[in-house]
């Protein structure tokens, strides 16, 4: 169960977020207002874990916990949002366990089936303060104050790997490594790198802010092909799956990409990469005999989908009365993506 003071009461809610949708609307020209609808799921238990390495954390077992939280949303709530906020019971070890000047990482940035954005955090993270910034429960005023910043930082992550052309997070947290800012970004602070990425970058980027943080389909992605068509049919080769595939209709870079295999031109032997228009690549490791292109931590979804999702699964289509069969796409994110 939640925290006491956030079963009942949604005004612990409202003043963590009312600065961040005003932040929201002035940096998309007032195109998005970002509006609040909250889902009680009580009765819903998930997997969490604690590890001390590589970093001290203690949050939800991902690859266990996810399918869970996705199952026990209702399709109708899927389908009509954009955003997702996962608040979970937390389950930091106490102090008297000897963890009192501890911080334990509990949450962060992740992405959703359509690449939406998963802002995921414990519940305790809205009530007292992380012993890095002090101790005790957050004020009224704290809280308005803090909260919006935190979920600013995770928002970043969200645009920078949305718009890698410009190469603001090439490396993880590159920000803290004056080094590594653009050389016309000025200031010495964090908040000062996101007005730089904003106001030079971002807001005169193609697709506009507005599009790219919209993830409700606007005419639904192309149905799977009928079960006529089957995958993995024998005599099927890798050479077959070069190329590229979309997801219709497309409506941002993700949806738009390209396999390459060994024997691909320009390809690296022995290497199957999918790379999407985005600029975003991970490898595939074939698995014919399943039909599937297996893909590892480098995929982005890998840790927030589970198995049947996160992989490729190829779709053929077998020629009635001439044998062989012909590759017409792939399953991925539970969406059918098409091969020109």
């Amino acid at each position: 169960m939640l925290h006491n003071s956030l079963r009942n009461d949604r005004e612990t809610f409202h003043q963590s977020l009312w600065l961040f949708r005003e932040y929201v609307a002035f940096i998309t020209g007032g195109k998005l207002d970002l509006k609040i609808k909250f889902l009680d799921l009580p009765n819903v238990s998930v997997p969490v874990r604690v590890a001390a390495s590589p970093l001290r954390m203690a949050g939800l077992d991902y690859q266990r916990a996810w399918p869970v939280i996705w199952n026990a949303i209702p399709a109708d709530i899927q389908a009509s949002s954009d955003w997702w906020w996962i608040l979970y019971p937390s389950h930091v070890p106490p102090k008297s366990a000897g963890f009192g000047n501890n911080d334990f990482i509990t949450g962060g940035m992740a992405a959703g089936a359509r690449g939406e954005p998963v802002f995921l955090i414990d519940d305790l993270w809205l009530v007292r303060k992380p012993p890095h910034l002090g101790a005790g429960d957050y004020s009224d005023l704290e809280r308005q104050a803090y909260l919006p910043q935190w979920l600013q930082h995770e928002f970043f992550h969200h645009l920078f790997r949305n718009y890698p052309e410009f190469k603001l997070e090439a490396k993880s947290h590159q920000w803290f490594d004056r080094q590594a800012c653009p050389k016309d970004f000025k200031g010495q602070y964090e908040p000062d790198y996101y007005a730089n990425a904003l106001h030079k970058r971002l807001m005169n980027a193609r697709p506009p802010l507005h599009v790219t943080l919209r993830h409700l389909p606007t005419a639904g992605p192309a149905p799977i092909p009928n079960p006529t068509t089957k995958p993995a049919p024998a005599g099927a080769a890798l050479s077959d799956i070069a190329g590229t595939y979309r997801r219709t209709p497309v409506e941002n870079d993700w949806h738009v990409g390209k396999i390459s295999t060994g024997s691909a031109k320009g390809s690296k032997k022995g290497v199957v990469m999918w790379r999407n228009k985005a600029g975003r690549s991970w490898r595939l490791k074939p698995d014919l005999g399943r039909g599937m292109l297996v893909t590892g931590p480098d995929n982005p979804y890998f840790e927030s989908q589970p198995v049947s999702a996160r992989d490729f699964t190829l779709i053929y289509k077998t020629n009635a009365g001439m044998g062989g069969a012909k590759i017409i796409g792939f399953k991925f994110l539970g969406e059918f993506y098409r091969k020109d």
